[in-house]
């Protein structure tokens, strides 16, 4: 890709821009309600607002010519008609409800595509002072040389497997469900939960579909391309891939995501019974 060297740079240069900027206004958050493309009411606050106008400024001023795609600044009946060949696909908090609450497993994510292809991106977990990047140049780097998310496991056997807290009573988790042994941990954010999977700290992590909720590109963009270079392996509970078109940016037939060597098909294949959700055609 041409100019890659200094789109890594940059994204490393954002990243910790907006970083700075979300734990500076952590103590002074202003909240506001809207109402998302699934018609659901969800919070956003000043510093997604404030973190996306930082981003568009600063993209603006180093690649004009690129495209940018977040929350905040997306028009859900007509993307960019430019079409611009480099698109920055940004989630400035992954994780509102968390920030908000003062957690720290909250993020600023950004992804870098090239012709419809992720190429670069970073994560940032500011509350943890852990930043982790990857580049199609580079591979996969720990900026900080410190990550680690708060994990807790039991010491029964079987895969460690994520999930999120508003699913742990789901049947497809009960212990005797069709599916032998495994050790769940429930921890919120799609990030924090790729995250831990592409740094050792669990086998796996699912998001089973439900009614009026999903996925954007911004909230998996660059940790499922993190996972990718690293050799594990991220699919829709039906078995399709996650898409990555910025022009139909929404998933919401949930998802499993896991590392090399986890028996990702026979997982996939459980949680998929277990929700009773038709298998995607090959």
């Amino acid at each position: 890709m041409e100019h890659l060297e200094a789109i890594e740079q940059f994204i490393v240069a954002l990243a910790k821009r907006a970083s700075g900027q979300a734990l500076q206004g952590w103590g002074a958050i202003s909240m506001f309600s809207k109402i998302n493309p699934l018609h659901q009411r969800e919070v956003v606050t000043n510093q997604d607002i404030g973190i996306t106008a930082l981003c568009a400024t600063m993209i603006n001023g180093s690649f004009p010519e690129a495209g940018l795609l977040t929350e905040e600044r997306y028009d859900y009946d007509r993307y960019d008609e430019r079409k611009p060949e480099v698109c920055f696909v940004v989630d400035p908090i992954d994780g509102t409800s968390e920030y908000v609450r003062h957690g720290v497993y909250w993020s600023v994510s950004i992804a870098v595509f090239q012709r419809g292809k992720p190429v670069a991106g970073i994560v940032s977990f500011p509350a943890l002072g852990c930043m982790l990047f990857a580049s199609i140049r580079s591979g996969i780097v720990d900026v900080t040389g410190q990550f680690k998310l708060p994990t807790s496991w039991g010491h029964e056997p079987g895969p460690r497997i994520l999930i999120s807290p508003n699913q742990m009573h789901h049947e497809a988790h009960r212990r005797g469900s069709g599916a032998p042994v495994r050790r769940h941990m429930s921890i919120p954010c799609l990030t924090s939960k790729f995250a831990a999977v592409l740094t050792g700290q669990a086998d796996a992590a699912v998001y089973l579909p439900m009614e009026g909720k999903g996925a954007f590109l911004w909230d998996y963009a660059a940790v499922a391309f993190f996972l990718s270079l690293a050799g594990g392996r991220v699919t829709s509970i039906d078995g399709s891939s996650l898409p990555y078109d910025v022009c139909k940016p929404l998933h919401t037939e949930g998802w499993l995501a896991s590392c090399m060597g986890f028996d990702h098909e026979y997982w996939r294949r459980h949680y998929h019974t277990s929700c009773s959700i038709p298998e995607r055609e090959s």
